[in-house]
This record gives C-alpha cells, sequence and structure tokens, in this order.
C-alpha cells in the first residue's frame, strides 16, 4: 500500500518513484509470492530508468526487467503481469510494438482496469496515432 501511495501520486516526482522503488521492494521481500507487488515493482522501476531517477540509473532498467521476469514466472495471466511487461517495452526498450501488443493482452486478463487503455494511448502517443 505504501508503494501504491507514491506511486499514484499525480504528476512525476523523482522522490516519488524512488520511494514506491524502496517499498515495493520492501514488500517483495517480505513476500516474494506477491505477483501485484513485483508487477509495480517492475512497472516504477521501469518509469524510474526512463526519466533517469536517482545515482543508479542502469540498476532502475535491472530491477524492471528482473521483476518482469518474477511476475510472470508466479502469475502468468496475471493483468499486472502484462502491463509491467509493457511498460518495460515501453519505458526500457522503446519497443512500442511490444509494448502494443502487452498492454493488449493486460485488457484481456483484466479488462476491468483502465491502465491498459492508458499504456495503449502512451504508446499511440510516441506513435504518432493521435486518433
Amino acid at each position: 500500500m505504501r508503494g501504491l501511495a507514491y506511486a499514484l501520486r499525480p504528476s512525476y516526482y523523482e522522490r516519488n518513484i524512488l520511494a514506491a522503488v524502496e517499498h515495493f521492494r520492501e514488500a517483495v521481500k517480505l513476500d516474494p509470492e506477491f505477483g501485484v507487488a513485483w508487477a509495480w515493482l517492475a512497472r516504477v522501476s521501469a518509469l524510474g530508468y526512463f526519466n533517469s531517477a536517482g545515482n543508479n540509473v542502469a540498476a532502475l532498467r535491472e530491477t524492471a526487467k528482473d521483476a518482469v521476469a518474477k511476475v510472470t514466472q508466479l502469475q502468468p495471466k496475471l493483468g499486472e503481469a502484462f502491463l509491467a511487461q509493457g511498460y518495460f517495452h515501453y519505458y526500457c526498450e522503446q519497443n512500442y510494438d511490444a509494448a502494443m501488443a502487452s498492454f493488449e493482452k493486460a485488457r484481456q486478463f483484466a479488462p476491468k482496469t483502465s491502465d491498459a487503455l492508458e499504456g495503449l494511448a502512451l504508446v499511440s502517443r510516441r506513435k504518432g496515432k493521435w486518433q
């Protein structure tokens, strides 16, 4: 809950993203089977990497990559796992086609959340598809 409290604050502030990363790291340390926490750790780490947050940006990318692998292993049909994967592709690799595919899968596995639509909108904007 603490990680979400920082991750979901409006606007981007480096200190909030770094705090979210630390809280999600703590959550997965306390419960290594907590798939949603792994997904959020990947998501906020990827965002931190994209925005060059903190003193060890490369570590944020590795954290995101490892967290995506972990959540995918733990819960391969979890909508948040596909969101995490999509944000890793988007923020860390700038692989917009892979990100779009992941966000579409997230829509299938978590149809009641708007997070996948937000991810698709971000990718569409980057690709110049404003419609």
